[in-house]
């Protein structure tokens, strides 16, 4: 295990969380912890990646069986259509948040709540692995988000979120 530390300035940071995504990417990333520090001059997040280099004979490896899903072959077309639009909202949320997508949500996750069009924080609930915490902090986002991602005809018998 290593940590690696970097810095994105809040403003003018593009750069610095290209290079954080970039590591990111290249390594086996085992948590981050991330601060905001305040400050007039230089305000900006201190991110810490506790990582495992990909490349060493100690990195975990995928489980066997735990082949790569492809979702557009496995679900059908309005399925997919809601779960790629939350596949694009946790993307943006995980650049926002500093964390890798998979700290929002697994495509897993996010494949059953497509296919079970949850419409109500009560339905996210039935969603293996997504605790109180975490509908707390995305279940509004993803309800509203399904809702505007259904067929027409789907939307309009559904009526507005519970």
């Amino acid at each position: 295990m290593s940590l690696s530390f970097h810095w994105v300035p809040a403003r003018n940071g593009q750069s610095a969380e290209d290079i954080l995504n970039a590591f990111i990417r290249t390594h086996v990333v085992l948590g981050t912890d991330r601060q905001y520090q305040a400050s007039e001059k230089d305000p900006g997040w201190a991110v810490c990646v506790e990582y495992v280099d990909a490349s060493s004979p100690s990195a975990p490896s995928r489980p066997p069986g735990k082949d790569r899903i492809d979702y557009k072959e496995v679900l059908d077309e309005p399925t997919f259509k809601i779960f790629s639009a939350l596949r694009d909202w946790r993307k943006e949320r995980s650049t926002r948040e500093a964390v890798p997508p998979y700290v929002i949500s697994s495509n897993e996750q996010l494949a059953a709540i497509a296919k079970a069009r949850c419409s109500s924080l009560a339905s996210l609930r039935s969603i293996e692995g997504l605790g109180e915490a975490h509908i707390a902090k995305y279940g509004n986002d993803i309800l509203e988000l399904v809702h505007r991602s259904l067929p027409q005809s789907e939307a309009s018998k559904d009526g507005p979120l519970k």
